[in-house]
């Protein structure tokens, strides 16, 4: 049986910590790697990265230190974890690696789209309630101290790298199948900035809604993996 590898990028604020819970509902061909960004988890003491560019150049060596060119792989991403899956894409295939076998883009517009409003250097309590338009459940590390002082930096940072990210036209669409999660409920995007992902693929698109808000991916991960098991099954890959 020939091994998928299933490289997953986090959301802003996020770590690679939160997609290990995922391994037990995976296939037995699907080896889980996911990528942790710099600033928190095992690269706590690393420094933020610049751009969106330097952290996808990052997670690219960290890919090529573990598998080679030829070997199976899926890349899959979360909202700021989306851009990071599609740039990580095109860094991959210029340093020779073969197609995945799919890109999935989770909660994210597509990359086209601007990025405003610009929130990362704004007022502590500015900054607040723009995240916490995204998810309420973020209250709390805005009302402890400590986990405050831990995690401000750390999503400043990010929300920095989508916001200053800026598109750049490539010389061809994504060669691979794609599949776009998005939540019923996520009102940080439009019906035409998820959509719009369409643009990017040439292998063809799939738009699939989750129950949920922006989210939906710690609510509702068993779609996600179940999508994710039948793109590795062997009715795809020889």
């Amino acid at each position: 049986m020939i091994p998928v590898h299933l490289f997953c990028i986090p959301y802003a604020g996020g770590s690679a910590a939160s997609y290990y819970k995922w391994k037990s509902r995976l296939s037995d061909r699907l080896r889980l790697h996911p990528l942790e960004m710099a600033g928190r988890g095992l690269k706590s003491k690393q420094p933020f990265y610049e751009s969106l560019d330097h952290a996808a150049t990052e997670l690219c060596e960290e890919v090529i230190r573990t598998i080679g060119q030829e070997e199976e792989y899926i890349l899959f991403g979360h909202s700021m974890g989306s851009l990071l899956a599609f740039e990580l894409y095109y860094k991959l295939r210029s340093a020779g690696y073969k197609e995945p076998v799919h890109l999935f883009v989770s909660g994210g517009k597509a990359p086209h789209f601007d990025r405003r409003p610009i929130v990362h250097d704004k007022p502590l309590e500015e900054f607040r309630e723009y995240v916490l338009g995204y998810d309420e459940a973020s209250r709390v590390v805005f009302e402890d101290e400590q986990l405050l002082k831990y995690f401000e930096p750390v999503l400043r940072s990010d929300f920095k790298l989508v916001e200053l990210y800026r598109f750049s036209a490539k010389a061809r669409r994504v060669g691979c199948p794609m599949t776009v999660f998005t939540g019923t409920r996520d009102q940080s995007l439009t019906r035409e900035e998820v959509l719009a992902w369409k643009e990017h693929g040439g292998c063809g698109v799939r738009i699939h809604s989750v129950d949920g808000g922006h989210f939906f991916i710690n609510d509702h991960s068993d779609s996600i993996i179940q999508q994710i098991n039948e793109a590795a099954s062997p009715l795809d890959i020889g």
